[in-house]
């Protein structure tokens, strides 16, 4: 995914970067008093927008593999569907609760934050 990531937003990165050391095509011409804002300033944020609606979607992709992950790891006990977890508005909740009941696992001791 972040091979994924820096070769989607390559673009965006490079347009910040210009506008930021004020390289071709970002020159700004002319008396920089003259300018209400920072010159190019609508081009930078669409730029940074961008960058972060793609981070955005990978996220949402990685959320969307982890769950699919988690599904099919459910799907091959043989108590299945018996086992499900419960039905609720918070699906990453209901799989914690089925981990901890089913198989003792804890994911409040994972290696990295369950809020990242």
């Amino acid at each position: 995914m972040r091979v994924f990531y820096r070769l989607t937003t390559q673009a965006f990165r490079e347009i910040k970067r210009k506008i930021d050391a004020g390289e071709e095509p970002y020159v700004a011409r002319g008396d920089p008093e003259d300018y209400d804002e920072p010159p190019f300033l609508t081009e930078w944020q669409e730029a940074d927008e961008g960058l972060r609606l793609q981070g955005q979607v990978c996220l949402t992709l990685s959320q969307r593999s982890f769950r699919e992950f988690l599904k099919a790891t459910l799907r091959q006990r043989r108590d299945y569907p018996n086992s499900k977890p419960k039905e609720n508005a918070n699906w990453f909740d209901n799989y914690k609760t089925w981990f901890w009941e089913e198989a003792a696992i804890d994911w409040g001791k994972a290696p990295i934050s369950l809020n990242e």
